[in-house]
């Protein structure tokens, strides 16, 4: 797993524009998503992705 990717308020979800907690890498970039667009799209993502970063514990933080 390569180096960890910090996020920032900034960071939006590709789907919705909420603020992004998961970051997907693939071998042609990377998505991200917000903590709810992440689960629902994981499975069909596993195929392909390269790497999961999942930083939802730091929603209620």
């Amino acid at each position: 797993m390569s180096e960890t990717t910090t996020l920032s308020p900034a960071d939006r979800c590709d789907i919705c524009g909420a603020q992004a907690y998961v970051i997907v890498k693939l071998e042609s970039g990377e998505l991200l998503f917000c903590g709810h667009h992440g689960k629902v799209n994981k499975e069909k993502l596993e195929p392909i992705m390269v790497e999961w970063q999942d930083k939802t514990d730091l929603i209620s933080q």
